[in-house]
């Protein structure tokens, strides 16, 4: 327990020793360079830089005055290296902000001593006219305008190098150019104070001279400037009829021609405010230079017009994307802003009223780029235009047609027709596309077979397939119908349309006929083709073998093809299938009901267009029965069976 008394009372001791500390922790916590940024922001005087230095010498006697130990139990703690690191960092911050009050000073003693200088070279200046006597006499005004302030400019820059002397002594690093300045800063003052002085008394006894080759320079620039305007206004760039390419040319002639004039009239003005003389006033002068000055704007607009539009000329037709021409948009229609703020006395000038020509051009012309840019325009319609406009254009070759071809041919005096031609191909590529359905439909559509009965192989017509392309035969009629009665823009595709429709309708009559054959096939194959009826009637039961014979054929060819176009115009399956109808309706037919029994019956199975293999087989007479019966069976036609067009297949 004592022992941990002691320690604890020793610990203690010692944390009230370093509190003792506390008051230079600023000096390690604190960044001296964040420091001084905040310190320049309040934009420090001479008395503030001398407060932080006296506050760094009272730190560093505060720290020299720390005992050189400290006793604490049987401990001694010295304090010798604590003391010469803390007086370390206490020079640290001295430095710094003595560095930054240098940086101060050497700017103001340079840009005075530089100042010196250059009013010394202008007033030994030799004056050989009134344009150096006016450089001169200006100068001589300067010097005495800065002598009633100049001391409140050198006591600065002194008092800081006498502050960064006392506060930092022989620690203060200055190079001879600079050690040279600084002593010589008044005395350089004063010499030139002397030097104006001298100047002074040798200008009063020439200005007599000067003051009359001032008056006679006035007389001759007051004719000078008359014939300058007289020239101005016959040989300038507001000459009537002049093309903008010579107005150009002559503006940058006038405004160098004037800015001679106008640096003579500004020597003459200082000579005459010199001398103390009423200014000449030059309202020609003035006029020409608002005029040039308008000119100017007007023409500088002129040329960013002209180069942005000859840049775009060189576009190549391929390359003119939605954003090249979101891009023309825009940029044109800035231009066209800023002419429109151009002065209002420039929009009843000719070249005015020509940029605004070309910039509307120019903006009315971008739509119709626009329009002829679309998917829709194909070769025959550049034809078309080409004719129109009377001018061949390379669209077959994107890479070497470009806009300068487009903006050439002078396409607004067509603006209609090419508008209408570019309509024509909207419609037309719809037409197009409405047309390549119905080919690619029929390029690939295929019939689908099933077997019938015991019979090996598929030997008819999948019913509800047949049923699918009697339906997309009449929708594809009916938009072929359609476009095909569009004679004002369906001429590239009416050949193609009239073929396709021939086609299918062709197709519409054969599957009417087949599937009228398929269901008298499937009706008569039971009776004939076995059992008691076809051993009673060998010779229609030969018949009827011959005929099942060529529709097994038709089938099997029909089944290698499997498309619907080809198999209804192959001659191979169409020929036979009217020989096999007229054969199959003629043929007897035992086991259809009577005619009066018929009425009160349902339909026929060979109305549905699901084929009779789907349903039971029809109920087969005895021999017996069959002779007695026959007489009363006629034998019409199976209307029933046949898929009729909600319209006439062949319409166009």
């Amino acid at each position: 327990m004592l022992l941990t008394g002691s320690i604890q009372g020793t610990k203690n001791k010692i944390h009230e020793e370093l509190e003792k500390f506390k008051e230079f922790e600023w000096l390690w916590t604190k960044n001296i360079s964040k420091e001084i940024e905040e310190f320049n922001k309040s934009n420090p005087q001479i008395h503030h830089y001398e407060e932080k230095l006296r506050l760094f010498n009272k730190t560093e006697e505060s720290i020299e005055k720390i005992d050189a130990f400290f006793n604490i139990g049987a401990m001694s703690l010295k304090t010798h290296h604590l003391k010469e690191r803390l007086k370390g960092w206490v020079r640290e911050w001295k430095a710094q902000y003595s560095s930054d009050l240098h940086k101060r000073a050497r700017t103001l003693l340079d840009e005075l001593t530089e100042q010196t200088k250059a009013l010394t070279k202008r007033v030994q200046m030799p004056v050989k006219d009134i344009d150096t006597l006016g450089m001169v006499m200006t100068t001589l005004e300067e010097i005495r305008r800065i002598q009633t302030e100049i001391d409140m400019k050198f006591d600065p820059v002194i008092e800081m190098y006498d502050l960064l002397s006392n506060f930092m002594g022989g620690n203060l690093n200055l190079d001879t150019v600079e050690m040279d300045s600084r002593s010589v800063l008044r005395r350089n003052w004063d010499t030139l104070i002397h030097l104006a002085d001298q100047r002074v008394k040798e200008l009063q006894t020439t200005q007599g001279k000067f003051l009359k080759e001032l008056k006679e320079d006035v007389k001759n620039f007051i004719q000078n400037v008359v014939d300058f305007r007289k020239d101005y206004e016959m040989n300038g760039p507001m000459v009537a009829f002049i093309t903008p390419k010579e107005a150009k040319t002559r503006l940058y002639r006038f405004e160098e021609e004037y800015a001679v004039r106008k640096t003579k009239f500004e020597i003459n003005k200082a000579g005459e405010n010199l001398f103390g003389l009423k200014n000449q006033e030059y309202p020609s002068l003035v006029k020409t230079e608002s005029e040039l000055k308008n000119l100017k704007q007007l023409y500088d607009l002129y040329t960013r017009v002209t180069d942005e539009i000859n840049n775009y000329k060189q576009t190549a037709w391929v390359d003119l994307n939605p954003e090249a021409l979101l891009d023309m948009t825009e940029v044109i229609g800035k231009l066209s802003d800023q002419c429109l703020r151009l002065p209002k006395d420039l929009k009843e000038w000719e070249a005015y009223k020509e940029l605004k020509q070309e910039i509307d051009n120019f903006k009315e012309i971008l739509p119709l780029i626009e329009s002829l840019k679309r998917p829709a325009i194909k070769a025959r319609h550049w034809k078309e235009i080409s004719e129109l406009v009377k001018k061949e254009f390379n669209y077959e070759h994107d890479d070497a047609f470009f806009l300068s071809d487009i903006l050439e041919a002078k396409l607004l005096n067509f603006r209609e027709d090419i508008e209408d031609i570019c309509d024509t191909a909207v419609k037309q590529l719809k037409i197009e596309s409405q047309l390549k359905d119905v080919q690619e439909y029929w390029k690939d559509a295929a019939f689908e077979f099933a077997k019938f009965k015991q019979r090996e192989g598929d030997c008819i017509l999948k019913g509800d397939r047949v049923g699918e392309i009697r339906e997309k035969i009449d929708e594809d009629l009916l938009t072929l119908s359609s476009i095909g009665a569009q004679t004002k823009i369906n001429k590239p595709f009416i050949e193609a349309i009239k073929s396709e429709n021939d086609k299918i309708s062709e197709a519409f009559e054969t599957l009417d006929l087949w599937y009228k054959v398929q269901s008298l096939w499937t009706n008569l194959e039971a009776v004939f083709m076995g059992g008691d009826i076809a051993k009673a009637m060998p010779v229609e039961a030969k018949k009827f073998q011959a005929i099942d014979k060529n529709w097994i054929k038709i089938m099997e060819k029909a089944n290698e093809s499997k498309k619907v176009i080809s198999c209804c115009l192959n001659e191979v399956i169409k020929t036979p299938l009217a020989g096999l109808q007229e054969g199959l309706e003629t043929a007897p037919n035992p086991s259809k009901p009577t005619s009066k029994k018929r009425k009160n019956s349902s339909p026929d199975s060979t109305s549905s267009p699901i084929p009779p293999s789907s349903r039971s087989s029809p109920k087969v007479p005895t021999p017996k029965t069959f002779k007695k019966t026959l007489k009363s069976f006629s034998t019409p036609s199976p209307k029933s069976n046949s898929l009729k067009p909600t319209r006439n297949p062949t319409s166009k």
